[in-house]
């Protein structure tokens, strides 16, 4: 119930402080347990107050982490305020309902100091084996937002700041902001989630966001889904998936400066993927944005770099400066560079730095410098061959296929499968894992095959490896090798007339003994 305020007779307006509401969480609380009492304050006289100064004191209560006595700078009429204090109860406080004193002192604009005293009520807990202590239920809820330019265009960044209120039964603690899928909005400058703190109970605070809209994005109104995750007090998470509506205006289109303004449109690098020691050709399509022409433009490509080294990179046949007499104001110009890498380029991403210098119509000199970007791969260098002599092979013999795989490059190579394959070759075991091998380092797979005629054989090695740029590749390489003809042929089975086997011959049957011990007697064989 709200006090009834003092009479005010001919004196001018007072300010009269309150506590309109007061919660402790967890409630209720066990002895010898902290808790945090939350005090609401309420202004319902016709003057402001300031300098105001709340304690708490009461029987079997000690304050936790900070003193008794805390302040609030300031309360205008019908202002409500909520401040809170850390207490721990006695361990042998006894259970049920205990009062605390809030002391209230404040003053008016003119001075005038005010005293108050005001009792509210905690209940402690009296321990049973049944009795759990349950904590508030946060609720956080987006009230109201606001977006910095009010109307945000495509491809330009803006800030988004969100107004969040706690309306559930307890102080969210842990809470996390997180931009959801799928949007026309992403963050820029932080990742994609922010930690916003704690949020007391009913209380409301603040967050800001730094976005930026997809260039695609058409004018009108898009949804951009947000997720919060929050515990209360106990450690009970709570997910909280909420959208909101940010109208997106048009893309206001450049108008062309009165000043030349020449940059590097696109450009393009042959071949897109250099190698250590080969030459490529860099082709730059300069063009000139502004609004004037350009003259005596000169385009010069400096050193290239990436976050460990540098890339030696030189002139082939011809310098590394380009020269336009006149680039008019939105025409584009194309020059081209050959140059050469060194040998020991190791594979990267380089970030190479070109200078553009020209003049305007009034001869005043314009120097920009822009980076362009240069991917070297060093392709592996591996040497195959037989670890031991595989000796004279015949044409139908099976034989062994020991294989020898030497790095001879100057990095490790990542490898992970080798399989093989053949040219008049029938290979048994086709696939292995190899792994790493180090520079001058070499690793050995055995297999067997099969030659199956005179000639020449060819063995096509395989191998899976992970390049610099963590992609799998292929590296294939062939060992040959002479096939004599078979010495010892199998003798070939006759065939019938009709393409089949030929018929079997039955053997006679023998004749008796006997007629055969006669035969031969008389001189006329003992043929079966």
């Amino acid at each position: 119930m709200i006090p009834a305020l003092p009479a005010r007779g001919q004196e001018g307006p007072k300010p009269y402080i309150f506590v309109r509401s007061s919660r402790a969480e967890p409630a209720p609380v066990p002895p010898g347990g902290v808790f945090e009492l939350f005090v609401e304050l309420h202004n319902v006289g016709s003057a402001g107050a300031q300098n105001i100064f709340v304690s708490f004191s009461g029987a079997g209560f000690i304050p936790e982490g900070s003193s008794s006595v805390k302040n609030v700078p300031s309360l205008q009429p019908d202002e409500h305020g909520v401040i809170s204090q850390r207490l721990r109860a006695a361990d042998s406080i006894e259970g049920g309902a205990h009062s605390i004193t809030i002391a209230l002192d404040y003053e008016d604009a003119g001075g005038e100091s005010y005293t108050r005293q005001e009792v509210v009520g905690v209940t402690i807990l009296t321990p049973t084996p049944t009795v759990a202590v349950k904590a508030g239920r946060p609720q956080i809820v987006i009230e109201n937002f606001a977006t910095d330019p009010a109307l945000p265009r495509p491809g330009d960044p803006f800030t988004l700041t969100l107004t969040l209120h706690n309306s559930g039964t307890g102080a969210a603690r842990n809470i996390l902001l997180t931009n959801g899928s799928p949007s026309k909005f992403a963050p820029v400058g932080s990742g994609n989630v922010t930690a916003v703190g704690a949020i007391g109970w009913q209380e409301t605070i603040q967050t800001a966001l730094q976005l930026v809209a997809d260039r695609s994005t058409e004018t009108g109104l898009h949804v951009h889904p947000l997720i919060l995750d929050y515990d209360n007090w106990a450690g009970e998470h709570t997910s909280s998936q909420q959208s909101i509506a940010l109208q997106v205006g048009a893309v206001t289109q450049p108008q062309p400066s009165p000043q030349p303004l020449v940059i590097i449109d696109t450009y393009q690098v042959t071949p897109p993927t250099l190698s250590p020691g080969a030459p490529f050709t860099l082709t730059l399509h300069v063009r000139n944005v502004g609004g004037a022409a350009a003259r005596q433009v000169t385009v010069e490509m400096g050193s290239a770099r990436n976050q460990t080294s540098s890339i030696d990179v030189a002139p082939l046949g011809t310098g590394n400066v380009r020269f336009l007499a006149r680039l008019p104001a939105a025409e584009t110009a194309e020059v081209s560079i050959p140059f050469i890498t060194s040998g020991a380029t190791a594979s990267g991403v380089y970030v190479t730095e070109v200078s553009i210098d020209y003049i305007d119509e009034k001869d005043a000199k314009i120097s920009r410098t822009e980076q362009i970007s240069l991917q070297v791969v060093a392709a592996p260098r591996l040497l195959l061959n037989f670890y031991r002599p595989i000796g004279q092979v015949f044409a139908g013999q099976p034989i062994d296929l020991p294989i020898e795989i030497l790095n001879i490059g100057r990095s490790r190579f990542n490898s992970t499968t080798i399989t093989f394959s053949g040219d008049n070759l029938d290979v048994q075991a086709q696939s292995h894992y190899v792994g790493p091998i180090d520079s001058g380092s070499s690793a050995t797979v055995d297999a067997t095959g099969m030659t199956l005629t005179p000639g020449e054989a060819r063995l096509i090695v395989r191998i899976e490896y992970v390049d610099d740029f963590n992609q799998i590749k292929t590296y294939e390489d062939a060992l040959s090798f002479p096939v004599d003809e078979n010495l010892f042929p199998e003798p070939e089975q006759p065939l019938g007339p009709d393409g089949g086997l030929p018929p079997v011959e039955p053997e006679p049957s023998p004749r008796p003994f006997l007629l055969r011990l006669l035969r031969g007697l008389l001189g006329l064989g003992s043929a079966r």
